[in-house]
């Protein structure tokens, strides 16, 4: 993502520094671990909502997202839902019709046709903040978040 991020107006810089996400474009891609994530996702107790690991049980909190990752966990409520078609409406004007293959925009298909802007938004959104393991691109059950925050950004609980 830094490689786009070079091509960014200052308009469009200020218009990610509103939505306080503007220090997650320089963070660095990160590796996926297999082994690592395995054995967290073994060490996982859905009952307790914590690691039990050989030093001691862990959890997670939405302070510890914001420590980490510098993400708002207040404000406005961010609601995904892939079947609303307020948020395919959304993908269709920010992309355009023909850019939807089967629920979600090809990231590959983001980069080489569309506007910088709004692919760094769905970038942060659909690949940072909330990825889909499952998805080789932005999945439009965001749209509804991606084209709210290229109106007028607002501050998102991007934790919750």
């Amino acid at each position: 993502m830094c490689h786009l991020v070079s091509e960014l107006s200052q308009d469009a810089v200020r218009h990610i520094d509103a939505c306080s996400l503007r220090h997650l474009l320089y963070m660095p891609d990160i590796m996926h671990n297999r082994g690592l994530l395995t054995t967290l996702a073994e060490r996982w107790h859905n009952e307790y909502n914590t690691f039990h690991l050989p030093t001691g049980e862990i959890s997670i909190t939405l302070e510890d997202v914001y420590r980490i990752l510098h993400i708002h966990f207040t404000g406005e409520l961010v609601q995904y839902d892939y079947h609303d078609l307020r948020s395919i409406e959304a993908c269709k004007e920010v992309f355009g019709d023909e850019s939807i293959d089967g629920g979600e925009i090809r990231w590959e298909d983001m980069i080489m046709h569309y506007e910088t802007l709004p692919v760094i938004l769905a970038s942060l959104i659909g690949g940072f903040i909330y990825p889909d393991r499952r998805s080789q691109g932005f999945v439009v059950g965001w749209g509804n978040i991606l084209q709210s925050m290229m109106e007028h950004c607002t501050r998102y609980a991007w934790g919750i």
